[in-house]
């Protein structure tokens, strides 16, 4: 009887855990996948470039996702949120060297933790002065993400050298819309993509709110970002880019709009011990 009754048990446990938003790690493929679940929804992040790739509110899904996550030259490339760092944008004339190494490199998953409001994981990247050629300075980036009504989103970079140095980043977010033509952007620029066929452009930052709404589902995602200079929008349109990972329509069924600190407005520099912050808090509704 004690021994029928263990797996039922446990199962009441792992069940009462999620509830309360414990967190637990999976493998998927060749990448490790962490998880952050509770009453409001589900989270996936892996630890290949720290990247989020689901966030389903009410079983349904926020963020878009192609079917095939990668370029043909095994980069990552288009879909969930991705981040940028050490730097927002191209640098050099290779094609893995746009927005920076960090979304290719695996981190280390530092620390769990879970409250009553909430679950959280902190994920680790440290890098050794002279470990990386483009970037030679010792440095700790951390991505805290947090899952309570809202998903939190807070990159952290840490100067653990001696000398200073200059950096930009991001969180480039892909969010799933029924059609880029039903949505309006408000707190950016105020705008009607119905008119926009194609939109790659970082605007100023009009105060921490922001928010975008879509009329073919009736969903609206509000969000704040505390951190960065500017915020970025970019919405393909009918215009399918080349040689990446998007198939014949998927350009019309997401739009790109996330917080980024860019060297262009000014890049971060940071003294040795010094911190900078960005945080990216979204919310969705209905």
């Amino acid at each position: 009887m004690k021994k029928k009754l263990i797996p039922a048990a446990l199962a009441m446990i792992a069940s009462t855990l999620g509830m309360f938003g414990c967190t637990g790690a999976k493998n998927s493929g060749d990448s490790r996948v962490v998880t952050l679940e509770n009453r409001s929804g589900r989270v996936e992040i892996d630890l290949l470039g720290a990247r989020i790739l689901s966030w389903r509110v009410t079983g349904k899904e926020v963020f878009f996702m192609p079917s095939n996550p990668q370029s043909p030259d095994g980069d990552w490339s288009h879909g969930g949120i991705s981040i940028c760092w050490p730097w927002f944008g191209k640098k050099g004339s290779a094609a893995s060297s746009i927005h920076g190494f960090a979304r290719n490199k695996t981190f280390v998953l530092k620390s769990r933790r879970t409250s009553a409001a909430g679950s959280s994981v902190t994920l680790g990247l440290d890098l050794a002065a002279g470990e990386e050629s483009t970037f030679p300075y010792a440095a700790s980036l951390e991505l805290v993400f947090t899952l309570t009504d809202r998903l939190t989103a807070t990159m952290r970079t840490l100067n653990t050298g001696k000398e200073s140095f200059a950096f930009s980043g991001g969180f480039q977010p892909y969010f799933a819309v029924g059609s880029y033509k039903a949505v309006t952007l408000h707190g950016v620029k105020d705008m009607d993509f119905a008119a926009v066929d194609g939109m790659d452009a970082a605007f100023p930052r009009r105060g921490d709110a922001f928010a975008l709404t879509d009329a073919s589902t009736g969903r609206k995602i509000s969000a704040t970002a505390k951190g960065n200079t500017s915020l970025i929008v970019w919405s393909p349109g009918s215009v399918e880019p080349h040689n990446r990972n998007l198939a014949p329509g998927d350009t019309e069924r997401f739009i790109g709009l996330g917080p980024a600190c860019r060297a262009k407005e000014g890049a971060i520099t940071l003294s040795p011990g010094q911190t900078h912050e960005l945080v990216f808090e979204m919310a969705v509704s209905p």
